[in-house]
């Protein structure tokens, strides 16, 4: 029998396509089934316990999407990451979207269900530190998908973070704030475009390719540090 959360979530219109899209992200999660992440029926049951929105969850669902494509490209140019652990971190990182500090409250949540793992990138998903020498690791790639998707569409990271800035406008501590998130994304951004050829990598879906040819005019937008850096900085 289906979980009670998906069939609701088709319900719904505009998800013509959240069938194929769930599916495909049930499958990346199939592929390696281990202890660290749970399934795709225990992440639909956690979304239910935890009253997730429909809106939150389309969102989450776009997040994993990008999140593990990221994954495959870097997979496929010898950067080693785990599709299933972002396919899970993505569904869940907004396990506890409405509440106070909901990255760590989220994190508090899927550690305590036995995921320590997964805790561990959801807690840093709406702030994390990067430095331009280290090395890209999973958290990194939630953290970026999370910051290119808007509600349920994927987005530059000017588009996304100019929406930010002009909504806090006036708001000195915020907007610094949002410039630090906006920094810390570009610098992952920057080190995606450094190893992936988009020449050589799998894009089989729209999805995948909505989400390189963002990065691609991200890229090519980007190509003076000192701009952004006197811009978001």
């Amino acid at each position: 029998m289906e979980n009670e959360c998906f069939i609701k979530i088709l319900s719904h219109s505009g998800m013509v396509n959240i069938r194929r899209r769930i599916d495909a992200i049930g499958e990346w999660l199939s592929q390696s089934p281990k202890r660290e992440y749970p399934m795709l029926e225990d992440i639909f049951y956690i979304l239910q316990k935890y009253q997730v929105s429909d809106g939150v969850i389309r969102h989450s669902v776009t997040v994993a999407e990008a999140a593990v494509n990221l994954a495959i490209w870097l997979n496929e140019s010898g950067i080693e990451m785990s599709t299933p652990m972002l396919a899970a971190a993505g569904l869940l990182h907004d396990i506890a979207k409405g509440t106070p500090a909901h990255a760590k409250q989220g994190a508090k949540i899927i550690g305590e269900l036995g995921y320590p793992a997964i805790a561990a990138m959801i807690a840093t998903h709406m702030d994390l530190t990067i430095l331009k020498h280290e090395a890209l690791n999973e958290g990194a790639i939630l953290y970026f998908a999370d910051k290119l998707s808007r509600q349920n569409q994927i987005v530059s990271l000017e588009e996304r973070f100019n929406a930010s800035l002009e909504k806090y406008d006036g708001s000195l501590e915020v907007m610094a704030s949002i410039k630090k998130r906006f920094m810390a994304a570009w610098i992952i951004q920057n080190k995606i475009l450094t190893v992936v050829d988009g020449k050589l990598v799998t894009i089989n879906s729209a999805e995948a390719y909505a989400l390189w040819n963002v990065i691609k005019i991200n890229g090519q937008e980007a190509g003076d540090v000192h701009y952004y850096e006197s811009v978001y900085i």
